[in-house]
Formats: structure tokens, C-alpha cells, sequence
């Protein structure tokens, strides 16, 4: 996660960056907790509650790959599912209101 976090940095210098991820073994690996310490001026980071996977907005964007975007594609291969999950992921990031509509659940937080 800390060379995913470096990559964000670089491409949003002068933003606060807000992660909200849940305790998964590479996401509170001491390295991770270093490096958003280093940098806490850039970083906020807010856990998930344990074992609630439907609060994950990242569950809220795979459910919707399968059941709206991929729902009516069936890919041959390996390589053409990556195409179709990529160009699906890009629609996604062009519907600002679509992706704030994955993270409405933490609003019960």
C-alpha cells in the first residue's frame, strides 16, 4: 500500500489525501503506518469496521462491474476481460456522481 500511497502523493502534491481502507494485513503493515506518519500533513487515514465489507466502497464498484457494465459480457480470455474491466473502470471514473454514489454507506459512520 506505501508504494500505492507514493504514487498518489506524486500526482496530487498539494492535496489532502483521504484513505479509507479496512484492516487488511498489507494496509496496517508497519511500513504503511511509517509512512502515513512521515507525511500526516498529507494523509488521512479512517478504518472500516471489522468484518464489514458492505460499508467497502470498493465492494459497491466490483458489484456494480458485474451486475451493470460486464453484466451481458462474456470474455473469452484473460486478456479480454482485463480490456472490458479497464474500459468499464474508465466510464466509471468519467461519472463523478456514480462514484459518490459508492461511498453513501459511510455517511452512516
Amino acid at each position: 500500500m506505501s508504494i500505492f500511497l507514493k504514487k498518489v502523493r506524486r500526482h496530487h502534491p498539494r492535496r489532502k489525501i483521504i484513505i479509507v481502507t479496512d484492516r487488511a494485513h498489507p494496509h496496517i503493515a508497519r511500513k504503511v503506518e511509517q509512512f502515513v506518519e512521515t507525511g500526516k500533513k498529507s494523509f488521512a487515514l479512517y478504518y472500516l469496521p471489522p468484518y464489514s465489507p458492505e460499508l467497502d466502497p470498493d465492494e459497491e464498484v466490483w458489484s456494480y462491474l458485474k451486475n451493470k457494465r460486464l453484466k451481458s459480457h462474456i470474455a473469452m480470455w484473460l486478456a479480454e476481460l482485463k480490456t472490458l474491466t479497464r474500459n468499464s473502470m474508465r466510464g466509471i471514473q468519467k461519472r463523478p456522481k456514480l462514484v459518490e454514489s459508492f461511498f453513501h454507506k459511510l455517511d452512516r459512520l
